[in-house]
């Protein structure tokens, strides 16, 4: 605090005969300037963005001027250091002085720290002013744990000799105590419970923090309802209370540290923490199934069901085939046989089918229930977050792109790979397919998905994160109410300066400003057609090459009627609006076999989204012997 003392020469109506003694009346004027901002002592560790500024005077006023500075740290050199959000990343870990702006005795909180008297610790806020004497209170869960710090003057109660000169004091709380605001002197009439010499009030504000001795009174030590006793002199400090930031999780952004953009935002795709366990993304039912042999969401995993229907494997494949028996007997003879890989059991017919491979999936036409499992290979694997929702906004996309995703594969991807385009191309959903649900767990993408941890709902002052946009959107700033757009960015950084977040200074600076807006495909009419009925994969289909085979024995339909199979990634861009070629055998008597190339004619909803191949008269080819 800066006083200013100065004289005023008072003159107009009321002094105007001070003239005839040529000497105007003077006013003696004090000015106290205030500092609002109060330096408080903080440990942080972390990475960081720094400023390096000459020295620590010019840093506190530079710190001041920006508003997007939080703290200041000062080296051995004698330079110094500002957290700023558009400053040079470095790592730190020691003691910072942060920045609280609107400090003040009759607005800040008081922070108490006493080791050895638990129970007196926490916040203590602002709870009656008068003339400019502020009283203190702390909330707690019980009557015999709720506090105030005042004034000697306003306590009513005999106090021992150890406290008759004390300055503040701690009491507990009573149902008599009198506050009346600026209008009266507060009384309080709860028993003592620790005292100080010290103006400690004034001293944690002037100097950001104050360490001294907490006197506890001989009542209080020996009251049995304290369980855990502290020292009679014990050691405390007081400090302003820092205001935290608080962050709200939406799905529109990606939030992270400097370290990792996406420490606090999990994908369905990546694999969980126990951090994560009860947090969204991750289903209940992913939680139930971690592999916990090793840690954790770390381990080896039971057989995996691959489908459930009218489907099967390829018949050279087979290894043996055997009746009359049980799932879990059809279990143990592929677990038995190390060549097995598969096993699949119909419990209507009881029949237990073992499998060397499984390269193609294929739909029968009788209706039954087929049920395929995969035996996992050795080594550890890890759960993810949420397997169907992973399916349809990543797994899909990518097999049916030409751009393949950064997400690693997932155990046995193949098989379910193939068992959903069959589901797609044939339009009809007979049975079901199961979903990726796990992954290496000594991959790098696994660890970096278990080491995330949910958004915390406050961040200490000082903190700093990077908010981004996921990858279908792309980051703006609004500017003007919208009229004004600027950006994109992949991200930005922000910090936690006296309990608001605050971006680089301009267009930037804050949270709110910020938007994520959607990506736009481009495709043609055909697409726009699939999309409005949500069915984009069969647009993707139309673009790829594939297979129908047709098999008939002695001139009887086969179980094995129709297999779907999807050849390469894609087509040449020249073969892209071709009608789909297809390569049918056909079996005519035991010995005899014609193969012919035809075309093939798929429509979807009764004729209303045609493939291309569809609007055309398609040409007759020549068959070939």
């Amino acid at each position: 605090m800066v006083q200013i003392n100065c004289s005023v020469a008072l003159g107009g109506q009321l002094y105007d005969k001070a003239w005839e003694k040529w000497v105007l009346p003077v006013a003696q004027l004090t000015l106290d300037v205030v500092d609002d901002t109060c330096w408080v002592p903080i440990n942080v560790s972390g990475l960081f963005r720094w400023k390096t500024l000459p020295s620590i005077s010019e840093c506190f006023h530079i710190c001041r001027e920006r508003v997007d500075c939080a703290a200041v740290q000062e080296d051995s050199s004698g330079a110094c250091h500002a957290i700023v959000s558009d400053g040079e990343p470095a790592a730190f870990v020691g003691q910072v002085l942060v920045r609280l702006d609107n400090c003040s005795e009759e607005e800040t909180d008081l922070n108490l720290t006493a080791k050895g008297a638990w129970y007196v610790q926490g916040d203590y806020s602002p709870s009656n002013i008068f003339k400019e004497q502020v009283s203190y209170a702390h909330a707690g869960t019980t009557p015999d744990l709720q506090f105030h710090f005042v004034l000697r003057e306003f306590a009513h109660m005999q106090l021992p000799q150890a406290c008759e000169n004390a300055s503040w004091l701690l009491v507990h709380t009573n149902a008599s105590d009198f506050k009346k605001g600026s209008m009266e002197a507060p009384e309080y009439y709860g028993n003592a419970v620790a005292c100080t010499g010290r103006d400690v009030v004034a001293n944690a504000f002037e100097n950001g923090y104050e360490e001294f001795e907490l006197e506890f009174l001989p009542a209080e030590l020996n009251d049995s309802a304290v369980l855990q006793k502290p020292e009679a002199s014990q050691p405390a400090a007081l400090k302003p209370s820092v205001r935290s930031c608080t962050l709200t999780a939406t799905s529109s952004f990606v939030f992270g540290t400097l370290e990792d953009p996406e420490h606090f935002s999990l994908h369905p795709c990546e694999c969980f923490g126990e951090a994560h366990a009860q947090a969204s993304p991750v289903l209940q039912s992913s939680d139930l199934k971690v592999p916990r042999s090793s840690s954790y969401n770390i381990g080896t995993v039971e057989d995996q069901q691959i489908f459930s229907g009218p489907y099967t494997c390829e018949d050279t494949a087979v290894l043996s085939q055997s009746f009359d028996t049980t799932l879990s007997s059809c279990a143990s003879g592929c677990h038995a046989n190390a060549s097995c890989a598969f096993y699949q059991f119909c419990a209507t017919s009881e029949t237990c089918t073992l499998f060397e491979r499984c390269e193609f999936v294929q739909q029968l036409a009788v209706q039954m229930v087929n049920e395929l499992y995969g035996i996992p290979p050795q080594g550890d694997f890890c759960r993810i977050a949420d397997p169907e929702k992973c399916w349809k906004e990543i797994r899909r996309r990518s097999f049916l792109s030409l751009t393949l995703s950064d997400v690693p594969r997932c155990l046995f991807e193949d098989q379910y790979n193939a068992c959903d385009a069959l589901q797609q191309i044939s339009g009809v959903e007979a049975g079901t397919c199961s979903r990726c649900q796990y992954i290496n767990a000594s991959s790098t993408y696994a660890a970096q998905g278990m080491q995330k941890v949910p958004l915390p709902t406050e961040f200490p002052a000082a903190s700093q994160i990077s908010i981004s946009c996921n990858y279908t959107t792309r980051m703006f700033s609004r500017q003007d109410d919208g009229r004004k757009w600027d950006g994109p960015r992949q991200s930005a950084i922000f910090t936690c300066v006296s309990g608001q977040w605050v971006g680089e200074l301009g267009a930037w600076q804050y949270v709110g400003n910020l938007s994520c807006q959607e990506c736009i495909q481009v495709g043609t009419p055909s697409l726009g057609n699939f999309s409005s009925v949500s069915l984009p994969e069969v647009y993707f289909l139309e673009h790829r090459l594939m297979q129908v085979h047709q098999r008939q024995l002695m001139g009887t339909e086969s179980p094995f009627l129709l297999t779907w199979l999807l050849l390469g990634r894609s087509v040449p861009f020249w073969m892209a609006r071709r009608p789909l070629g297809v390569v049918s055998d056909c079996w005519l008597g035991v010995l005899s076999h014609i193969r012919i190339e035809i075309l093939l004619e798929i429509c979807i909803l009764d004729g209303l989204f045609p493939f291309p191949s569809c609007t055309r008269n398609p040409k007759p080819q020549t068959p070939k012997p």
